[in-house]
């Protein structure tokens, strides 16, 4: 995932993009919004700019969710 597949949501792409560029991006982070609002691609999108500027490869280990660096954390429905 790419910010341009992004839609809207420039202020909070430029926030997160700055914060990579000067090198401040917290030890965790949590993502969280509605659905359909584009908040896991957005999570993706940050992964991958973060782990891909330390390795090369590791923008299509993000791409298939299997970076060893990269962790989620979804709630647990219960029925």
């Amino acid at each position: 995932m790419n910010w341009e597949h992004i839609a809207g949501q420039e202020n909070l792409k430029k926030l997160l993009r700055d914060s990579i560029d000067e090198n401040r991006v917290s030890h965790a982070q949590l993502f969280v919004g509605k659905e359909g609002y584009g908040t896991f691609p957005l999570a993706l999108a940050y992964a991958r700019e973060i782990l891909q500027r330390e390795h090369e490869h590791a923008a299509s280990k993000v791409e298939h969710l299997n970076h060893l660096d990269l962790h989620f954390s979804f709630p647990r429905l219960y029925r």
